[in-house]
């Protein structure tokens, strides 16, 4: 499973990646002209995405344009939009990155993209 990583940090994807990759999912980091839409899954990083990009990627969530599994991770996520984030179904949003949150995001994610195709 491709799970594109939107962030400009060089961190968080490479644990992701650690994290992820037992569990057969591969994350990219993807330019922002070329926001992997071939991916079958997306990290949305609240805290490390410049504005307009933040806003693009938040609002195809809201909008319900973005129908692949979503994580979204910020410590900034003001809580009122957390909230609308998760009543869109496949979203799950969380403050911090841990390795037992993004594995079983993973899983959840594999099986929702398996049962799509």
């Amino acid at each position: 499973m491709k799970i594109a990583y939107l962030t400009t940090d060089i961190v968080n994807p490479a644990l992701a990646r650690r994290w992820a990759k037992p569990l057969g999912g591969r994350v990219v980091a993807p330019r922002a002209s070329n926001p992997a839409a071939d991916a079958d899954a997306v990290v949305i990083d609240f805290d490390h995405l410049p504005g307009e990009l933040q806003r693009q990627a938040v609002n195809a969530v809201l909008l319900q344009t973005e129908r692949r599994p979503v994580l979204v991770h910020g410590h900034n996520i003001p809580e009122p939009l957390a909230e609308a984030l998760r009543l869109r179904g496949a979203v799950t949003v969380i403050g911090c990155l841990d390795r037992r949150t993004v594995r079983r995001w993973v899983r959840k994610a594999a099986r929702r993209v398996a049962v799509a195709a």
